[in-house]
């Protein structure tokens, strides 16, 4: 949780199998106790890697996946392995913000899940940039299994008029934009009592907060957005921001009077 990853680049050695950065294959199962990913950015990938995200839930588990960015990815190649080579567990995905692979013309599949046969993947309130579409089809490669409610589809075209963009990785600038005024599920006493986990679940009820980098003195600054409580009843944003997130204030600033 909590992580910036951008600007992977693949092998060019000819020979190296390059999956970036987040490879979970062969997951820990511990009873009571999910595997969660939650408030990470992953952005900037100029070209193709193996893959993008690699989640693999074991058999009979669950991993829970809320809060987390995924955008311009230019390559053509895997984007998110979900059960890569089949038998394993389930998935929920909520309030997310992902774009589709191939930017800025999305292509393919967000979340390549095809031979997660037998498995079940949740899909609640996400944001979901796609090149065409407004049913799981656009997201999903396989879509048996998968079940979704309060979701979002926009085009990229669609997506940058209402300023949701790749350069504020999709944040809402307008209390009128699309995220703000679709009314998400509350999932309060939902999927964030199921966490096992009291700094996710205190992660779950508001929106994302992440990790920023400074390349002016090269640190990273946390949180990236400052947190802001999503309502304990009434309707949820849908993706990964809540209605009046705002920008950090930098940390380890430096003054030169000239």
């Amino acid at each position: 949780h909590d992580n910036l990853f951008e600007y992977g680049y693949n092998a060019d050695d000819g020979g190296t199998h390059t999956d970036w950065p987040m490879q979970c294959y062969g997951e820990a199962s511990v009873s009571g106790a999910p595997n969660l990913f939650y408030n990470n950015i992953v952005q900037h990938i100029p070209g193709s890697v193996s893959s993008v995200v690699w989640q693999f839930p074991p058999s009979g588990a669950t991993d829970y996946d809320f809060n987390n960015i995924y955008s311009d990815y230019e390559g053509t190649g895997n984007y998110n392995n979900y059960c890569q080579g089949g038998g394993c567990g389930n998935d929920v995905f909520f309030n997310n913000t992902m774009e589709g692979q191939g930017a800025p013309a999305p292509t393919g599949c967000i979340i390549c899940n095809g031979s997660a046969s037998g498995s079940s993947i949740a899909s609640v309130n996400n944001q979901w940039i796609v090149d065409s579409g407004s049913t799981p089809s656009a997201v999903f490669q396989s879509t048996s299994g998968v079940t979704e409610l309060t979701a979002l589809y926009q085009t990229v075209s669609v997506a940058s008029g209402q300023g949701y963009t790749v350069a504020n990785s999709f944040e809402p600038t307008s209390s009128s934009g699309s995220t703000v005024t679709t009314s998400g599920t509350n999932e309060t006493s939902g999927y964030c009592t199921d966490l096992g986990n009291s700094n996710a679940e205190t992660a779950c009820e508001n929106g994302i907060t992440s990790v920023s980098y400074n390349s002016t003195n090269h640190t990273v600054v946390y949180p990236a957005y400052a947190p802001v409580a999503r309502p304990s009843t009434g309707a949820w944003n849908v993706g990964a921001y809540q209605e009046g997130q705002a920008v950090a204030p930098p940390t380890n600033l430096t003054t030169t009077v000239n």
